[in-house]
């Protein structure tokens, strides 16, 4: 049986590819983790941290998970408006989004945090989204 971050990985796959305006938007350049070698900018990662499963309503609910997902842009453009421009697609697609999970209530996206940065060496930004995705057990 797969796991729930593996059904959840696959889910957001179909979400991204679906979402014609943020897959053109890289150029198609999305990647579970990290990216394939010698890969142009734009591009864009996403990946999990660890979580683990807890019992709703004390012990005798359902299980339930909170899962932090990162959703990391990289642009080499000479000023922040191509990354910001990714982000505000990422926050469109996934602001209060549900996606549907087999045997799973509806995945919740909640907002978290939020950073841009820029490498002064490489001439990089990197914008890191972080959302909780909620999700229990049918």
């Amino acid at each position: 049986m797969a796991t729930i971050q593996n059904l959840l990985k696959n889910a957001l796959w179909d979400a991204i590819k679906g979402n014609a305006t943020l897959w053109d938007s890289v150029g198609g350049r999305v990647f579970y983790i990290h990216p394939v070698a010698g890969v142009s900018y734009p591009y864009m990662t996403y990946s999990f941290a660890a979580s683990g499963p807890f019992n709703v309503m004390q012990g005798s609910g359902p299980v339930a998970y909170t899962i932090p997902v990162f959703f990391d842009i990289f642009s080499q453009s000479s000023v922040t408006t191509q990354a910001e421009e990714i982000q505000a697609y990422v926050h469109s697609l996934f602001d209060m989004v549900s996606l549907n999970i087999t045997g799973y209530s509806p995945v919740k996206f909640l907002r978290a945090s939020e950073i841009m940065l820029y490498d002064q060496e490489t001439q990089i930004w990197h914008a890191q989204i972080g959302y909780d995705a909620i999700a229990s057990k049918d």
